[in-house]
């Protein structure tokens, strides 16, 4: 059974805007923990996903990447699915068009690396060679972009 992927929400019982305690308490403690220029990172490896809180935020949940074929965005969307078939249900499903950025030179290994982020859904869709490798999504924005609009 997969797990869901909620747009502007989180993923199964991990919601944006929890705090560092509460999502701990949910999730567990991580495999890797790293902090960088306002971000707390946990990585946890075996359950396919990594999440990142913001100090601007006042160290809310602010990202999820999910990297595992076990999450299911919208019911089409998955890790492991080809370029084409991925970016066909974004349109299906009504995500508009996405910026396309081409990461090659950013990366240090030797797969060419391609992201697709649709701005008014938070979501970017990360592609290794042609394969989904991650799907990372955020909160939604009130309409001035400015503010966060945290999920109940």
């Amino acid at each position: 059974m997969e797990k869901e992927i909620k747009l502007g929400v989180g993923i199964d019982d991990i919601k944006f805007g929890m705090t560092e305690q509460a999502f701990l308490a949910v999730a567990g403690q991580p495999d890797e923990k790293t902090e960088d220029d306002g971000y707390r990172s946990y990585y946890y490896d075996d359950k396919g996903f990594s999440v990142s809180f913001d100090e601007e935020a006042k160290w809310r949940l602010a990202e999820i990447s999910v990297e595992s074929d076990e999450y299911l965005l919208d019911g089409q969307i998955m890790v492991g699915m080809s370029r084409t078939d991925a970016l066909n249900a974004a349109l299906d499903l009504g995500y508009g068009e996405p910026d396309e950025e081409d990461l090659t030179d950013d990366i240090e290994d030797e797969d060419p690396t391609t992201a697709f982020s649709f701005e008014d859904k938070n979501l970017t869709l990360w592609f290794y060679e042609d394969t989904l490798a991650t799907i990372q999504i955020g909160p939604f924005f009130d309409e001035t972009g400015d503010n966060i609009k945290w999920p109940k």
